[in-house]
C-alpha cells in the first residue's frame, strides 16, 4: 500500500468467525507508532462492520507488524479455537 492509502479488514459471510481483533506488535529495531491514527491500539471488528485503519500518518513509509486474532468455530454453543495470524503491512512512499 501507499502512504496516505485507508485499509479495511473485514470478514467474509462464509466464515464462522463473528469477531476479531488487531494488535499491532513492536520489536527491538521496530519503533515505529502504528501507521493509521484512526485505529486504536488493539481494536475490534465483527462481521458487517469491518476494522479500517485511516488516516495515515505523515512518513508512515515503513514494514508494521500486527496480529489478528479470532476465535473459529464458536457456533452452537462450540467453544471454538483460537486463532492467531502474524501479516506485515508494507507501506511504500508515492
Amino acid at each position: 500500500m501507499f502512504e496516505g492509502d485507508t485499509l479495511e479488514w473485514r470478514l467474509t459471510d462464509d466464515s464462522d468467525v463473528e469477531e476479531f481483533g488487531i494488535q499491532p506488535q513492536t520489536f527491538p529495531g521496530n519503533a515505529k507508532p502504528w501507521p493509521f491514527m484512526d485505529a486504536v491500539a488493539r481494536a475490534r471488528g465483527r462481521r458487517r462492520a469491518p476494522m479500517r485503519g485511516a488516516r495515515m500518518r505523515a512518513n508512515a513509509e515503513g514494514r508494521y507488524r500486527y496480529a489478528v486474532t479470532a476465535r473459529c468455530g464458536a457456533t452452537g454453543g462450540n467453544g471454538g479455537s483460537e486463532v492467531e495470524i502474524d501479516p506485515d503491512i508494507i507501506i511504500r512512499s508515492r
